[in-house]
């Protein structure tokens, strides 16, 4: 708890703070065009992202790992609609700050609030 308390104090000034969380679908949905896929046997919503100007620098991160074949930037989603994969930590990382933390997550230093400190620790730490 002492770390998570030390983060917040680091990162207090660059916090998002909502009064209720938005829609994972709505957010991911301003940052880039989507169109659901279906895959064999998954439990979870499947989408790919459209290769457009909002999503170059997503399909230019992912082509960075490429090994020269063409790749599909592409997201999953929970039954409810929280992000829970994708094949770009940039996305990853944006669709996390987008999203933002609630107060009540501050006042219970809860998971969601340490997965989304810890999105500005990893990055300083680069």
């Amino acid at each position: 708890m002492g770390d998570m308390r030390a983060l917040l104090n680091k990162y207090r000034d660059r916090l998002l703070v909502r009064e209720t969380r938005k829609n994972p679908l709505e957010v991911l949905q301003k940052m880039v065009d989507v169109k659901e896929v279906s895959f064999v046997q998954s439990e979870h919503r499947c989408y790919e992202v459209i290769e457009n100007q909002k999503s170059r620098p997503y399909y230019a991160a992912v082509e960075q790992l490429s090994d020269g074949n063409e790749r599909v930037v592409y997201c999953m989603m929970d039954e409810s609609d929280e992000l829970v994969e994708t094949n770009c930590d940039l996305l990853l990382r944006d669709y996390k700050l987008l999203t933002g933390v609630t107060q009540r997550d501050i006042d219970e230093k809860n998971a969601h609030l340490l997965d989304y400190l810890s999105i500005f620790e990893a990055y300083e730490k680069r």
